[in-house]
């Protein structure tokens, strides 16, 4: 098809390549490079039709392709000053794809809406509780509850959400709430242990002397040079609070338990 396509526009038959990309979108899902031509040729409304036939046809079995669809449809949307479905949109893929730059995003276009509170509230009861519905003029996005059901609440966005306003409260409710569950972090413990430093620094001194031992424990040169960063942490909470004693003591228990590491 791009062999075709380029002895079509070198013949000066331009008319029969949009034809040739909507026929092929349909049978191998080339969505984007038809709604690319289609903006190319200026028509819009045509362009973002296809985009959603696009997203309904192929975005759950190619989320990337649905994901460039639908940033297509935005700026269509935006340039038309049609903010409302922007906002629909960022719902959509905040649904697919919960996490900090999607609620960002979301949130930024429901600025525009003067919809900000509610679509706030509703983006953190979904993250809280797996349900995408949703009270007054807004419309209900695709359901998102059977396939996210087992990962609610969505801990780890909603602690990053919770880091980026610094509220080190609700960093702290949620960490431990997903402590208590045993669930599973990807390198959350360090962020959590700096968000809450300043206002909960004995639970923090706990996040980085555990993450500091679990390195030591590994007995690799690497691991060493990890710990030691966990433990400047560990010691800058100590000095700050006026326990430097206790630091000491900590280093000196540290410095017997390990003495066989004589790299550490």
């Amino acid at each position: 098809s791009n062999f075709l396509i380029s002895a079509l526009e070198k013949s000066g038959r331009n008319e029969y390549v949009l034809p040739l990309c909507a026929k092929e979108a349909k049978i191998t899902g080339s969505w984007v490079r038809y709604v690319e031509r289609l903006i190319g040729a200026k028509k819009y409304d045509e362009a973002r039709k296809a985009a959603e036939e696009g997203i309904q046809q192929v975005g759950k079995k190619y989320p990337g392709i649905a994901r460039t669809l639908r940033e297509h449809i935005a700026k269509l949307a935006e340039k038309s000053g049609d903010y409302d479905s922007i906002v629909f949109l960022r719902q959509e893929e905040f649904l697919a794809s919960p996490c900090l730059k999607n609620y960002n995003k979301l949130i930024e276009s429901a600025a525009k809406t003067k919809s900000e509170t509610t679509i706030r509230d509703w983006a953190l009861k979904f993250l809280e509780t797996g349900n995408a519905h949703i009270k007054g003029e807004q419309k209900n996005p695709q359901k998102g509850k059977e396939r996210h059901s087992k990962n609610f609440p969505e801990y780890e966005v909603l602690i990053d959400i919770a880091d980026k306003k610094k509220d080190a409260d609700k960093v702290m409710h949620w960490y431990r709430q997903s402590y208590a569950k045993n669930r599973w972090f990807s390198g959350k413990h360090a962020q959590v242990a700096g968000a809450i430093a300043g206002k909960y620094p004995d639970e923090a001194l706990k996040i980085w002397c555990e993450l500091a031992e679990n390195q030591i424990a590994l007995t690799k040169p690497s691991a060493y040079e990890t710990a030691v960063g966990y433990l400047k942490q560990v010691r800058d909470i100590y000095r700050n609070t006026h326990r430097t004693k206790e630091w000491e003591s900590y280093v000196a228990v540290l410095r017997e338990t390990n003495k066989k590491k004589t790299r550490f």
